[in-house]
């Protein structure tokens, strides 16, 4: 598994465990996060340390559990494409999402997250989804 790979497992497995310490030890200080699924959040991007902080502890008290699994990452130099499959449960009630993200890198950190449509990006990849 290649460094950027390693980087976004650990972010993945940090945000599941709603550690937001860990979060931030592989987020660059000056990080940008645009989710895909905006659209669940009160603002369509976070900016910074303090921003993902929020971001963290807010997504974990609107869920019962949330977790996102990396399904396959796909290295293509200074960014990486990552497939993540994303549970949140409430009320006992399972709602899953396969999203796309391209992550940047700066400074052997994340620098940016961009949620990307899944089927374009499997199609531009060549790669069955």
């Amino acid at each position: 598994m290649t460094e950027h790979a390693q980087l976004v497992h650990r972010f993945y497995e940090a945000w599941s465990a709603n550690d937001v310490d860990g979060v931030l030890a592989v987020l660059h200080p000056d990080i940008d996060f645009r989710p895909i699924l905006g659209v669940l959040y009160e603002q369509d991007g976070f900016h910074g340390h303090d921003d993902m902080a929020k971001h963290v502890r807010e997504l974990h008290a609107k869920w019962d559990d949330f977790q996102a699994k990396v399904e396959l990452t796909r290295d293509l130099g200074d960014k990486l494409i990552a497939f993540v499959l994303l549970t949140g449960i409430r009320a006992g009630i399972a709602n899953d999402a396969r999203i796309a993200v391209e992550v940047g890198f700066r400074d052997g950190l994340i620098s940016s997250f961009v949620g990307r449509d899944l089927y374009e990006t499997a199609e531009e990849l060549d790669i069955p989804v």
